[in-house]
């Protein structure tokens, strides 16, 4: 097999790895939505929660994580939604902060 092709084997392999190394999403957090501040206020205010991702692939696949990781949060809460407060990203890391709520008529 020549230098080229086992090159890009060996680059799609890692990139399957790396993949496999951002927070996965549990199925009770795929439920946990996103929703605008004044569209919490019908709902009950569960407490903030933090979230961190800093698998050093980039900053989308840290952003991913990160939020995976808040979603399953809040679903342990019983929450069923976020009012995002606070994210920043650096080439390292992704930090994210969060209202959780339990908003009457999601699931």
């Amino acid at each position: 097999m020549n230098t080229k092709k086992m090159r890009a084997i060996g680059f799609s392999l890692a990139m399957v790895v790396l993949a496999g190394c951002v927070a996965k999403l549990t199925d009770e957090g795929r439920f946990i939505r996103q929703i605008l501040p004044d569209m919490a206020n019908d709902c009950e205010f569960l407490g903030v929660v933090d979230a961190a991702e800093a698998s050093g692939w980039d900053k989308a696949n840290d952003r991913i994580g990160a939020l995976n990781t808040l979603r399953n949060q809040i679903s342990l809460m019983n929450g069923n939604a976020f009012v995002l407060t606070d994210m920043s990203s650096s080439d390292s890391k992704t930090l994210i902060q969060a209202d959780a709520y339990k908003c009457a008529g999601r699931k």
